[in-house]
């Protein structure tokens, strides 16, 4: 089983690729990091998890909570990783990715943004590490990639990725 964690400075177009990933190529599924961060502030801010998490709508300001959704999640996130460790949201990651594993499918991760996340991600599992770069200036130059789509048009890196998937796959 093939696992790929998806960095990008440009939540978007990664969203893009990732779902582009999804329709063309075999049994996989996505996963995020902020998976559970999400799900949490979906019940405790009595918010729709697909609804107020997506693009269009997670920066749009919520009066009940003085915040946007995007708000919210990163201000969890933060407090998880202070109180129970950086690795966290890995962790879990990690055990949700086995499960997937088990079943047979490929495991697509999405918004890992620091190191450990990649390199615990890719000790365990070998993960692929896909960098989809949208700007000159590179937000992840740390992490180590093992393949990289350089924005110039979305549709010749539509056909870098299917060339990109079609080398991890075969």
């Amino acid at each position: 089983m093939v696992v790929i964690t998806v960095i990008s400075d440009c939540e978007s177009i990664k969203e893009d690729i990732v779902k582009y990933i999804v329709d063309r190529w075999r049994d996989n599924v996505t996963i995020s990091l902020l998976d559970p961060v999400k799900d949490a502030c979906a019940s405790c801010f009595l918010l729709k998890r697909n609804k107020d998490f997506s693009v269009e709508n997670k920066d749009i300001y919520d009066e009940r909570w003085d915040s946007t959704p995007r708000d919210l999640v990163d201000t969890l996130e933060e407090s998880m990783r202070s109180n129970f460790g950086p690795n966290h949201l890995v962790k879990i990651a990690i055990q949700r990715t086995r499960e997937f594993i088990e079943q047979g499918q490929d495991v697509i991760v999405t918004d890992a943004v620091r190191e450990n996340e990649v390199r615990g991600l890719r000790v365990i599992f070998a993960s692929i590490v896909l960098k989809i770069q949208t700007k000159d200036e590179d937000e992840f130059k740390e992490i180590a990639h093992d393949y990289l789509l350089k924005l110039e048009d979305l549709w010749s890196m539509y056909r870098e990725c299917d060339t990109i998937i079609n080398e991890i796959f075969q």
